[in-house]
């Protein structure tokens, strides 16, 4: 027999939930008061984030181990998620180079509608086509964030490299 906080009354134990972390081993709250609790996303995202900060080698583990189990419902994932995951690798590689900084799908997005699907450089359609540039390269310091990024042809994203962008646009003939 255990005591519900929400609905005051003392039920059977097979009547909670079960929660390991505590020392009876069920939920406080009992079934009935806790299927009634109203689903809130931003306090669930809340806890997860929190559960992530404090556990990061299980979170990385179980990802792994996911991907393994369903590599076909990773697949379809990443097929209609280029962009997060185009973001998610520029973050990654910015973390090894010891890069501040991020940046979304959504902030690219953005950034064509503002550069009105142009290359920054040439100005010829990208058409939905394009690199990702950091303006000061992240091998010489640049951040990673939206404000260091613009999108360019891969013509002129290889052609530039990693020179700062003063001494690229002299070359383009654009600043003397």
């Amino acid at each position: 027999m255990k005591y519900c906080f929400k609905c005051k009354q003392v039920k059977s134990l097979d009547s909670y939930y079960m929660d390991r972390s505590r020392h009876d081993g069920k939920q406080p709250v009992c079934k009935d008061c806790h299927k009634k609790t109203p689903y809130d996303p931003e306090k669930r995202k809340i806890v997860k984030d929190r559960y992530r900060i404090n556990n990061p080698n299980k979170c990385k583990e179980h990802a792994r181990n996911s991907r393994k189990k369903h590599p076909e419902t990773h697949k379809k994932w990443v097929e209609q998620n280029k962009e997060k995951v185009k973001a998610y690798k520029a973050s990654n590689r910015a973390k090894r180079k010891n890069a501040q900084g991020k940046f979304t799908g959504q902030q690219i997005d953005k950034l064509y509608v503002l550069q009105k699907g142009k290359c920054a450089c040439c100005k010829i359609d990208l058409s939905k086509k394009f690199h990702r540039d950091h303006i000061y390269p992240l091998s010489l310091g640049g951040s990673n964030n939206i404000d260091n990024i613009q999108l360019l042809c891969s013509g002129c994203n290889l052609q530039k490299g990693n020179k700062e962008p003063i001494t690229y646009m002299q070359t383009l003939g654009f600043l003397l």
